[in-house]
């Protein structure tokens, strides 16, 4: 989740909540028993969302939100592949970073962790910790430069499109939906609750890369 929006913020080119929930709630839009609960389960969403954007604004380094395996290692793959679903969803906007980033660019990390199992692009050859851990090193220190990077393409699109904008021309978040835009079911066995249950639990459960490079929020 944490890769995936990062994508969104990033991106060169404005998504609309109605186009990436989907893929957040697997599959389809929730639909939220009463306002108490869309507003715990989006209010959860919109704040991460906002983190990320307001630290990468100030130009600050952004400390991705890792799973750790069972040895307390975090492989970062999963973030990566959350990120490159964000991007997907506008392919075009990215294809020019992208093509660069082959070599070396700014998404080559990224890229090295998405290929890692992909046997035709990496040769199904593990990356090795050291290594891994430079990786995601530099992810950090990319973040802000891919989001300054589309900067001023970003807001032209933003403008153009309405997407994030408020009658006024104001930014406002895009978790901002009201109850008649989110009458939709969950994916079948996962209720709204459960799907809230698992975000909150994620934030609590999230391991950095190394305590090194903590983030000291």
């Amino acid at each position: 989740l944490d890769g995936f929006l990062c994508a969104l913020i990033t991106s060169p080119s404005p998504v609309s909540p109605e186009e990436y929930l989907p893929y957040i709630f697997g599959g389809k839009m929730p639909e939220f028993k009463n306002q108490e609960e869309a507003d715990e389960i989006m209010g959860a969403l919109k704040q991460h969302w906002e983190y990320i954007e307001s630290v990468l604004k100030r130009n600050n380094e952004y400390y991705p939100f890792l799973y750790a395996d069972p040895d307390g290692k975090c492989s970062a793959n999963e973030w990566a592949y959350g990120f490159i679903l964000g991007m997907d969803l506008r392919r075009d906007a990215w294809k020019e970073m992208v093509e660069t980033s082959k070599t070396e660019g700014l998404l080559t990390p990224v890229l090295k962790l998405y290929s890692e199992y992909i046997p035709e692009v990496s040769g199904a050859e593990q990356i090795p910790a050291e290594e891994r851990e430079e990786i995601v090193t530099t992810i950090v220190s990319n973040l802000p430069k891919i989001y300054a990077h589309f900067e001023e393409e970003r807001e032209k699109n933003r403008k153009s499109s309405s997407l994030h904008y408020t009658k006024k021309g104001q930014p406002s978040c895009p978790f901002l939906l009201s109850p008649q835009r989110m009458s939709f079911t969950l994916p079948s066995g996962t209720s709204p609750a459960s799907a809230s249950k698992m975000l909150l639990a994620q934030y609590r459960s999230i391991s950095i890369l190394t305590s090194s490079t903590a983030d000291p929020r």
